[in-house]
């Protein structure tokens, strides 16, 4: 399964919120992880296969129960854009100095470890990338809220006014 999220994702984390968790709840429950699964053509077993990442008992997975490595990565970003700007979005512009609407592998790099990241930065990028190959990161790739938030600050901040 997990093999099938990075082949058609990119990576497990770009499936995790590109198709399983679009909603962001950060759960998805049995019956739409057994859909999901189907969708991206996962063969056997699916609520067996379910049942191999929840927890006991549990009716929904969470990326930590698909990758703990990835959880932990993304938990500690999270807590750091709280922690440091107040949001993803509020992050962003101190990483995208240019406003172009990426970075790069190394502007990721460096503005994290400006910002006091404990985390490898390179590997979180990988991790955040939706296409292996990819070289930019753009906020859509951190997840729908902190792209809508974006699109908000950019609303209130816009000196343009219809009339």
């Amino acid at each position: 399964f997990k093999k099938m999220l990075k082949k058609n994702f990119g990576s497990i984390l770009a499936g995790w919120t590109r198709h399983l968790d679009v909603s962001e709840q950060w759960r998805v429950p049995r019956g739409v992880f057994v859909q999901k699964a189907r969708d991206i053509g996962v063969p056997g077993n699916l609520k067996e296969l379910f049942d191999k990442f929840a927890q006991t008992g549990k009716e929904f997975i969470t990326l930590k129960d698909l990758d703990p490595e990835v959880h932990q990565a993304l938990e500690d970003f999270q807590t750091l854009a709280k922690e440091k700007c107040g949001s993803f979005a509020k992050m962003w512009l101190k990483l995208d100095i240019g406003a172009r609407g990426f970075v790069t592998q190394e502007e990721f790099v460096e503005g994290l470890t400006g910002l006091g990241y404990q985390g490898d930065a390179a590997q979180l990028f990988r991790f955040l990338r939706p296409e292996k190959d990819r070289h930019l990161l753009c906020l859509e790739d951190l997840g729908h809220h902190g792209a809508q938030e974006m699109r908000e600050i950019r609303a209130q901040t816009s000196t343009f006014k219809f009339r």
